[in-house]
């Protein structure tokens, strides 16, 4: 009986060991399959980017397997440097806000701050300029009580500079103050160990502002002394270079100078696929070179190559919008009752395997139980995990089901203003006094545009009924006595819309649209002191 007791421990303890032996071997297998993919991933990061997302994809999903955290913040940063320089701010927010769970043990706190370093860039894209300036407060936090090497610490504090010059510049214009935070920035850097890269690229800053300020011989001095460095070879911070360039000789009115240094920049994005997002900027303002210079044709076309880049890029941000960045105090407060939950239950268990009667057998069966133990843990902890993402997802999905109206706010404004513009072409390119030979080319390009407008339209109706159609079921069955024009008006003034821009996408006169408002009115039965835009936002609120 003793004997057969005996055996069975043995047995039990071998068949332990080999489940043991099994699963190491498998994380290492997988952690070195997960080290070729990240190979990859690096030898691919600059000249294919989009190649090298896959890769960084498919080593993170095996790192995440083997919850390899330092691996997965260095992932997980890549995927967000190449999704903003690609202009897709949309999926960069995404992994950025996947990522903060990772980094907020002191452990990671330089990861840390340069995530935030990153927020900050994503909020002054989408104008969220309060948040910027608190996330900037909060970096400055963490490098101040958690970050010791100061080396480490001047490199970090010296970006901050740097974004917080750029805040400046957006939001209060205080120049002289934005300038003051570059040249604090630039005397950190030169700091000996801070990689050269970061030097020029905050000079170009400091060319830029320059520009702005009218300092025209201190921004050219700049841009030579940055454009000695790489003169023998093309880098990514020719992107940025050559559209300075452009921007001094457009300030300095050198039209040739700047359209050269334009096309270069262009060049440049596309050959490094970075920056991607500038180029608007910069083919509207070779297009406006042109109309100065007198060649419509050329300008024309720039004009439409602004227009295809500026939708995917407005596309970006809209399809997102500035709600998205507005990450709630819970989140950092559902962090919080996590850790102490798992610490919790990190001494409940603890207390229980000491008076568990495995402690008293060999090392071996105490092995079996560690073993046990952690993988009941790991389980329980990606089950945490997954109920934990799963909370930030309602969430985000609720932001997003309010944003889908910004976004038709943004695109029916900016259609406005494109037929603002369409209209003020087609009108100079009818006066314009043109050789025969030219009249069919003016009168198929203003054909051009209205066929452009007509598609736009059409197009922003189609995903107006999309986006409202469960707000025109909810005042349907209050109202049922509304029209389909009754409730896109509704619709419109729920949105913000003025009567002008309403008769103008409804192709009716204002004062139709103002005796619309007073029928409606009447159709609700709304008392003389309520205000209909209020009334219409606050339908779907509690329902």
């Amino acid at each position: 009986m003793h004997i057969t007791h005996t055996q069975n421990k043995h047995t039990l303890l071998l068949i332990v060991l080999s489940l043991f032996c099994l699963s190491t071997f498998a994380q290492k297998s997988q952690s070195s399959e997960a080290e070729n993919l990240l190979n990859q991933a690096k030898d691919s990061r600059y000249l294919h980017p989009k190649k090298a997302l896959s890769y960084y994809g498919k080593s993170l999903d095996l790192f995440m397997k083997v919850n390899d955290t330092a691996k997965i913040i260095e992932i997980k940063h890549e995927q967000l440097s190449i999704t903003s320089g690609l202009a897709k701010y949309q999926q960069a927010y995404d992994i950025s806000w996947s990522l903060l769970p990772f980094v907020q043990s002191p452990k990671y706190a330089k990861q840390h701050v340069e995530l935030l370093q990153k927020m900050i860039t994503l909020y002054m894209i989408y104008e969220q300029y309060d948040k910027a300036k608190s996330t900037r407060k909060k970096a400055f936090t963490i490098v101040n009580e958690q970050i010791h090497d100061e080396i480490l610490k001047t490199d970090l504090k010296a970006k901050l500079y740097s974004l917080d010059a750029w805040i400046q510049t957006e939001t209060s214009k205080d120049y002289l103050k934005a300038e003051e935070l570059v040249l604090k920035s630039l005397d950190l850097y030169k700091t000996e160990g801070i990689e050269r890269h970061k030097v020029d690229y905050t000079k170009l800053q400091l060319a830029q502002l320059y520009i702005i300020m009218y300092r025209f011989d201190e921004a050219f001095s700049l841009l030579q002394e940055v454009d000695q460095k790489y003169k023998d070879q093309e880098e990514g911070i020719h992107c940025i270079l050559y559209e300075y360039y452009g921007r001094y000789y457009q300030k300095t009115k050198k039209p040739d100078s700047a359209i050269y240094y334009f096309k270069k920049a262009v060049y440049a994005i596309n050959n490094f696929s970075a920056h991607i997002s500038n180029q608007v900027d910069i083919l509207e303002n070779i297009s406006d070179l042109y109309a100065l210079k007198g060649d419509t044709k050329k300008a024309y076309q720039y004009i439409l190559e602004t227009k295809a880049i500026s939708d995917n890029v407005f596309s970006s941000i809209s399809a997102q919008n500035k709600k998205l960045f507005e990450i709630k105090d819970e989140y950092e407060a559902q962090l919080r009752q996590s850790r102490e939950e798992i610490k919790t239950q990190k001494l409940a268990i603890l207390e229980h395997e000491k008076q568990f009667w495995l402690f008293k057998l060999i090392g071996a069966i105490v092995l079996l139980i560690l073993s046990a133990s952690g993988i009941w843990y790991y389980y329980r902890r990606r089950a945490h995990q997954f109920q934990m993402k799963q909370k930030f997802l309602k969430q985000k999905q609720a932001e997003v089901l309010e944003i889908k109206n910004k976004e038709l706010l943004s695109s029916a404004l900016q259609l406005i203003e494109r037929d603002t513009q369409q209209e003020e072409i087609k009108k100079k390119l009818e006066n314009l006094d043109v050789k025969k030979e030219n009249i069919v080319i003016i009168k198929q390009i203003i054909k051009s545009l209205n066929s452009d407008k007509s598609k736009k339209w059409k197009e922003f109706e189609t995903h107006f009924t999309a986006v409202n159609n469960e707000f025109f079921s909810t005042l349907l069955g209050k109202y049922p006595k509304l029209t389909s024009t009754d409730l896109k008006i509704c619709a419109f003034i729920k949105l913000g819309f003025s009567s002008k821009d309403m008769a103008q996408i409804m192709g009716i006169g204002v004062e139709g649209i103002n005796t619309t408002r007073s029928r409606l009115r009447k159709k609700m039965t709304l008392e003389r002191d309520v205000v209909l835009v209020d009334f219409l936002q606050g339908i779907g609120m509690h329902e």
